[in-house]
């Protein structure tokens, strides 16, 4: 396996002058994580599926942007350092996508790479399927949580290739 077909020795060679990765485990209660702004390799709650998430940069009055990759293949875009849960099964997980500066919260099914756009200016609660919980932010982060049910019947689709 080479450097470049493996994101985590890319994030490794990258980071050689100093900076570590930091290991994670998800836990499994569908607790979100914060990813901050380190280079991290984060766990499925089953230790069967990774994201790695390599730090590129914190925009103005925002949080940390990172590239990830999921099971060694890398998603299109660019996602922001915090709203990272995973279900107790590890087949879901959520991210937050930067688009045009703004947030869309996305549920990845891991297993065949498709994804749901749960909103935008959201971020998650907690993760437990099939309720999700969600906090919208922006007009002030008051904002009550919000259970959503997944009934079965949602559209996932394809994540496109980065």
């Amino acid at each position: 396996m080479t450097i470049a077909s493996d994101p985590l020795q890319l994030m490794r060679a990258l980071r050689s002058g100093g900076r570590s990765i930091r290991q994670e485990a998800a836990p499994g209660d569908g607790q979100p994580l914060y990813i901050g702004y380190d280079d991290v390799d984060v766990l499925s709650p089953d230790g069967q599926h990774r994201t790695q998430w390599l730090y590129e940069t914190e925009p103005p009055h925002g949080d940390s942007l990172h590239q990830v990759w999921l099971d060694g293949v890398r998603l299109p875009g660019r996602y922001w350092g915090r709203g990272h849960a995973w279900s107790a099964d590890a087949a879901y997980c959520t991210l937050e996508r930067d688009e045009d500066r703004a947030s869309t919260l996305y549920l990845v099914r891991v297993a065949d790479r498709c994804w749901l756009r749960l909103g935008s200016r959201c971020a998650v609660v907690s993760l437990d399927l099939p309720v999700i919980t969600l906090r919208s932010y922006g007009a002030g982060d008051g904002a009550a949580p919000q259970p959503m049910t997944l009934t079965g019947s949602e559209r996932f689709s394809p994540i496109p290739a980065a």
